[in-house]
């Protein structure tokens, strides 16, 4: 993967070049959440897909899991469709092969088949179809919808009413080595960077977090987990009521490359990777 274009669409959805094989199966997804469920049918066969066809990686694998948990939201969908076309028509070394797009089609069409009808063979609902239709025509001609839609008003009606603390006092003394951090949204009353490490910072409105989120009723006691994995960082959900949201998309668990912008019930941070991070994080 070398294109600037299909680079840097793949980043504002989340993927690099340790996951982006994942886009393949993206529309698959889509289809099979089209009638408002995944059939484990449709899940056997997208992770056959995925492992057999596309060798996607660990990466791409938890990324696709995510994906057939919670449902991706239109506008992600576009992106996605949109990032597939470019990787696959302006990158001459996207590895999933020239006719890609006319057999996704096909694999789509199995996808339907996979949870309908006798046995899960046979039958495909109309809503399936209709988007197998819409698939097929934004494949062919990059035809991917015409702007995103709003953000849903739960993202967008901030007041600032809560406070969060963070429970480790540590100062950001810089070192040489990249790594990440969270920088919560100002509104929120507290500035600087918190460092994101082995050891994980944990948000939740309880006592034993390291992210103290008080007077908001959407936090779970334990609600969600940031973490540094082989090099790699990480956000978890750890089983929250309301969900923990990167963009505008619920995950379960997803790898974070930079830049991103996490909702956690009323709160909102960015997560950074840095040139250098504090000290304590190169031990």
């Amino acid at each position: 993967m070398n294109h600037p274009d299909a680079i840097r669409q793949l980043a504002e959805i989340g993927m690099d070049d340790l996951s982006y094989k994942a886009i393949a199966l993206l529309p698959l997804v889509q289809v099979a959440w089209a009638d408002g469920a995944i059939q484990e049918a449709e899940h056997e066969l997208i992770s056959q897909l995925a492992e057999e066809r596309f060798a996607v990686g660990e990466e791409g694998t938890r990324l696709i899991e995510d994906w057939l948990k919670y449902a991706p939201s239109e506008d992600y969908y576009r992106r996605g469709i949109e990032a597939l076309v470019t990787l696959v028509t302006k990158d001459g070394e996207h590895g999933l092969g020239d006719d890609v797009l006319t057999e996704l089609v096909d694999h789509a069409r199995q996808v339907a088949k996979a949870a309908g009808g006798l046995f899960g063979i046979g039958s495909v609902s109309r809503s399936e179809a209709a988007t197998i239709d819409q698939l097929a025509r934004a494949l062919a001609d990059g035809a991917v919808g015409k702007g995103p839609p709003p953000l849903p008003k739960t993202f967008s009606d901030k007041k600032g009413r809560v406070t969060i603390t963070f429970a480790n006092t540590m100062t950001l003394d810089m070192a040489g080595t990249k790594g990440g951090v969270l920088e919560p949204d100002p509104m929120f009353g507290m500035s600087g960077r918190i460092p994101v490490d082995r050891q994980g910072v944990t948000i939740g409105s309880d006592d034993r977090a390291d992210l103290r989120v008080e007077d908001d009723p959407e936090i779970s006691g334990l609600h969600c987990r940031f973490y540094e994995e082989n090099r790699k960082f990480y956000v978890q959900d750890l089983d929250s009521e309301t969900g923990t949201f990167v963009g505008k998309e619920r995950v379960s668990q997803r790898r974070l490359i930079g830049g991103e912008v996490i909702h956690v019930g009323q709160v909102v941070l960015t997560f950074k990777l840095l040139r250098k991070i504090p000290k304590q994080m190169a031990q």
